[in-house]
């Protein structure tokens, strides 16, 4: 009995014991579920912060988060997000990365990292991110649509198809249907681009950015007339910025460059601020030859968004057609160190050198560039004017053979030849170089004033005084056609217009002289010519 006793007793503590273990395990897993909850309402609440760009009060919530949980991933990725849209992309990405130590398999964390490499135009980071992310969710629309317009962005039409295609059609937002006209029209596919305009148009009230977007894919490969058709489809009554853009570009492929002008103007006062619409408004300003207004333009632009490459590239550009090489040097500059291996980049940074007066700068460049692209009829010239102006006649000559053999027609090119024949004494091919530029380009004071002065030479005065003068008429403020001139009219027995020409040679030889000394100046106290001496 004593036993049978004791045994009952063990029997109910044990029994005891089980039951508390359940009640445990009850109250443990309500409580789990009860923090799971307040953790995704907190998690809900702070992403609706960020959504409404309530950044301060969301940080704050986070802050109280991380206090107790310092790994807590869902609040280090939704601290990234608000990094992202402060532009911190240093902060954010290293947040993001956090996150995915600790769950290399967080989505949103991948996203995030994805987007942040975007916004800093690290593409291949990008699209290595986003690859990263379809891994672990092939079907993802929009990793698979940031994808998509990236590799757009590269010319990989293929691959941005591929992306588009991992979406199942239900899927696919409007989005989509630009970036599969882009594919199409790369692929050569054009004949599938029809049905996708007729699935653009009943999306255009609901999306009126992805009917501009698909404007702009039509006009971009020259499908002009059915972008503007479309264009016009869609017109509201108070076009957006992005339409007037689109608008301008179709206007100005048209012809009708007042038209676009006034599209671009219309664009630049609703967005004053606009670096896209102040380039476009520079890119027709440089069309119309007004090379001032570009650069102001592209300058304002530069402000607005800093170090983009296209404005940096359009600048220096401008700069040089304005003479301030100065200005275009440090701009190439700026543009090299953005994209070191790009070689039009590089290739513009040399150019500059050697307006600048540079060419000890200029040619190590220059000869790395003909390594790279030997066949390039503007790499080949742009050796020649380094060594030209570097005196050594003889290779420059070289030079330039090989770069008409590229190309027979480089005008620049054969400028050159004629200055070299002029030096060489071979006059008549200096002549003949110089009469057929002439003929093709009349407007070129720089070819006038050197054919005068090959007239000049060989005694034909007569042709020499109309070169000349219209010289000195296409460029008043340069002294060598003025001194040209003078001669001419000296020896024609025209006196007083020979004594004219030469105060004004004089005159302008004092400016260009301080103007040489300054610039010079200016080049020994760059940090190479410090170095050097």
């Amino acid at each position: 009995m004593t036993f049978l006793r004791q045994g009952k007793v063990r029997s109910n503590s044990a029994g005891n014991a089980s039951c508390r273990r359940v009640f445990y395990s009850i109250v443990s897993g309500l409580l789990m579920v009860q923090v799971l909850v307040a953790q995704q309402t907190g998690q809900e609440s702070i992403s609706a912060l960020i959504r409404q760009n309530r950044l301060q009060e969301a940080e704050q919530q986070l802050w109280g988060v991380l206090g107790g949980h310092q790994d807590a991933g869902w609040a280090l990725g939704l601290l990234g997000r608000i990094r992202l849209r402060q532009s911190r992309f240093d902060e954010a990405e290293a947040l993001f990365r956090k996150v995915l130590e600790t769950n290399p398999k967080d989505i949103q964390a991948y996203r995030g990292l994805g987007e942040t490499y975007r916004l800093e135009g690290k593409d291949d980071s990008a699209i290595e991110t986003y690859s990263r992310l379809v891994k672990l969710a092939p079907a993802d629309s929009d990793a698979n649509l940031a994808l998509a317009k990236l590799y757009v962005r590269k010319e990989q039409y293929r691959e941005s198809l591929t992306a588009i295609s991992r979406v199942p059609r239900a899927a696919r937002t409007a989005e989509f249907l630009p970036l599969l006209a882009a594919d199409y029209f790369g692929l050569q596919q054009s004949q599938k681009v029809p049905p996708l305009v007729e699935q653009v148009l009943p999306q255009s009230t609901n999306h009126p950015g992805v009917a501009i977007e698909f404007a702009a894919v039509l006009a971009r490969n020259g499908y002009i007339d059915d972008a503007a058709h479309l264009l016009k489809l869609i017109r509201p009554a108070k076009p957006s910025v992005e339409y007037l853009r689109v608008w301008a570009r179709v206007l100005d492929a048209q012809g009708d460059h007042a038209g676009a002008q006034n599209a671009v103007a219309e664009a630049l006062k609703l967005n004053p601020k606009s670096a896209d619409v102040l380039f476009d408004s520079a890119h027709l300003a440089a069309d119309a030859g007004d090379w001032e207004k570009a650069a102001n333009l592209l300058t304002r632009a530069n402000a607005v968004q800093p170090d983009n490459p296209a404005t940096l590239t359009k600048l220096t550009v401008a700069l040089l057609k304005l003479g301030r090489v100065e200005g275009a040097v440090e701009t190439a500059k700026s543009l090299v160190s953005l994209q070191p291996k790009d070689l039009d980049a590089q290739y513009l940074l040399a150019l500059a050198f050697v307006q600048n007066d540079r060419w000890e700068a200029a040619e190590p460049i220059a000869r790395k560039l003909i390594e790279a692209r030997p066949s390039d009829a503007s790499t080949q010239l742009l050796l020649a004017k380094v060594e030209f102006d570097k005196g050594d006649y003889v290779a420059a000559k070289q030079t330039l053979a090989r770069c008409l053999a590229i190309d027979p027609t480089m005008r620049e090119a054969h400028f050159y030849v004629a200055q070299i024949a002029d030096r060489d004494g071979d006059l008549d091919t200096a002549r003949t170089e110089l009469e057929g530029l002439v003929q093709a380009v009349p407007s070129s004071a720089p070819w006038q004033e050197e054919l005068g002065g090959v007239y000049l030479k060989t005694g034909d005065l007569q042709k020499a005084r109309a070169a000349l003068e219209t010289a000195s008429r296409l460029a008043p403020d340069i002294s060598i056609g003025h001194y040209q001139l003078g001669v001419v009219y000296a020896r024609l027995g025209l006196q007083d217009r020979a004594h004219e020409e030469m105060e004004q040679y004089q005159k302008l030889k004092v400016i260009e002289d301080s103007l040489r000394k300054n610039k010079s100046r200016a080049n020994e106290s760059t940090p190479a010519a410090r170095h050097a001496n």
